[in-house]
């Protein structure tokens, strides 16, 4: 059955809903009720209204079959819910409940017992144990955390699911205060029936969605899951974080969603051959989707970089030295063009020290050259706006050689608050940003090695 309803429903149950401030139940009828535009039933038998909703006592009561079921009670209680559910024909159900196989054998026989309603039904499930679902166009927020206190997601073309509901919800609270936005996302957690393999078909076909990012820490069938995530990463890029990767990380992954991990060495493996760029650690994880989700093809990996301060070029230029990207040789025609416009104290090369006193313009001119040279793939634009010559307007420069080059063009501007104001304006406005230079010469050689891989297999 299609997973539509999870991310299109018309309306949403509340099983568990609360009047009480800091109860899961509060706070997802009052996430809903301020993003959600479809109906909402609470569903609590010791109320009649919460939040000025009409409260129901069970989801038998509700006048209509509800799209989605967000189940936020104990697990020997939603067990019950989720019968009901399956009994009236729920198409889906968003199991935040906790307390399954994750805790051992003691939720053994409730998850057992799970998973057999489930199995026999028409109804789909995400979870148990998870954070819930975040949907930009529809309005979905069945997130358990306040709002007050994790900045709102931003509307955007990253779609991230993870099967910790932390990690999920700490990477969407960053990109947000960074600018930027994702699509949807999915916290999917013991993945009693929905598994991150069912997700990535769904996103697969998703027009919204550009790059999908991926938490995991094992799954449950590996050969249809490598076999998605091939075909998925010929049309657009998966970025995976794996967790899991010692013999302890492994055995806290199984406490955790109670899921196996598994040999690390297969799973790197496997990813590298299904064309998944791999992430060590969250930062990374944020940093690759958001540059192969707003970068345009590079046609191969010579790197022309432009900075007013000249150390900046020389520590990205060792860190392109230690990865598969090279240093882009200018050609004699390239070298002639930037030489019209450079100060008479200024030195032609690559990187191109535009030295400190550098203004905005004089910034487009090198690296419209740049994005006009065939010898130039790739564009790194590595920025010290404190300087008194760089005015807001170097903002304008960048977005428009970024939004109008047929090369991928990334930046990076260092400092502190002020920097962060341009970086986070530009990041807003579709240019990957790094505060960074070294980060940004990882992330370009992810983008590289992501499209030689689907160029090997067109």
């Amino acid at each position: 059955m299609s997973l539509k309803k999870f991310f299109e429903p018309e309306s949403i149950a509340v099983v568990g809903a609360s009047k009480t401030p800091g109860k899961v139940g509060n706070t997802v009828v009052k996430n809903l009720k301020e993003t959600f535009n479809g109906e909402i039933f609470p569903v609590n038998p010791k109320h009649d209204d919460i939040n000025g909703l009409k409260c129901y006592s069970s989801v038998n009561e509700i006048n209509k079959v509800p799209d989605n079921v967000v189940i936020a009670v104990p697990a020997k209680i939603a067990n019950k819910v989720v019968e009901q559910c399956v009994g009236i024909g729920v198409p889906t159900i968003t199991m935040l409940t906790s307390g399954y196989e994750e805790i051992g054998e003691e939720g053994e026989e409730l998850h057992e017992e799970l998973e057999k309603t489930i199995k026999d039904s028409e109804t789909r499930m995400i979870g148990p144990n998870c954070l819930g679902i975040w949907v930009g166009d529809s309005g979905v927020d069945s997130m358990f955390l306040p709002g007050y206190k994790m900045n709102s997601p931003l509307k955007g073309n990253i779609a991230l699911i993870s099967q910790s509901g932390a990690v999920g919800s700490a990477v969407i609270d960053k990109a947000s205060s960074i600018g930027v936005g994702i699509s949807k996302f999915v916290s999917y957690g013991n993945q009693i029936d929905v598994s991150e393999t069912d997700l990535l078909e769904f996103l697969e076909k998703d027009e919204k969605t550009d790059a999908v990012a991926v938490y995991m820490e094992g799954v449950k069938n590996g050969r249809k899951f490598l076999e998605k995530v091939k075909n998925i990463s010929k049309k657009m890029p998966v970025i995976v974080l794996k967790s899991g990767k010692t013999d302890k990380g492994s055995k806290a992954a199984e406490s955790h969603t109670g899921s196996l991990a598994g040999n690390y060495k297969v799973y790197r493996g496997a990813f590298k051959q299904a064309g998944v760029v791999e992430a060590e650690c969250n930062k990374e994880l944020l940093d690759y989707s958001k540059t192969l989700s707003k970068s345009k093809k590079p046609e191969g990996n010579r790197v022309a970089i432009v900075t007013n301060g000249g150390g900046f070029g020389v520590l990205s230029t060792d860190t392109i030295e230690k990865t598969e990207l090279e240093i882009a040789e200018l050609s004699d025609e390239t070298v002639k063009e930037l030489e019209k416009n450079m100060k008479d104290y200024g030195n032609v090369s690559n990187p191109l020290d535009l030295i400190g006193d550098a203004k905005p313009q004089e910034y487009r001119q090198a690296m419209e050259t740049f994005v006009n040279a065939d010898e130039v793939d790739m564009l790194l634009c590595i920025s010290l706006v404190q300087t008194e010559q760089m005015d807001t307007t170097f903002i304008d420069v960048l977005e428009d050689i970024k939004h109008n080059s047929d090369k991928p063009v990334v930046g990076s501007i260092l400092g502190g608050d002020y920097s962060k104001l341009h970086r986070d304006y530009l990041e807003k406005n579709g240019v990957p940003m790094f505060e960074y230079p070294e980060k940004a010469v990882e992330a370009l050689e992810k983008l590289h090695n992501y499209y030689k891989w689907r160029e090997e297999r067109s």
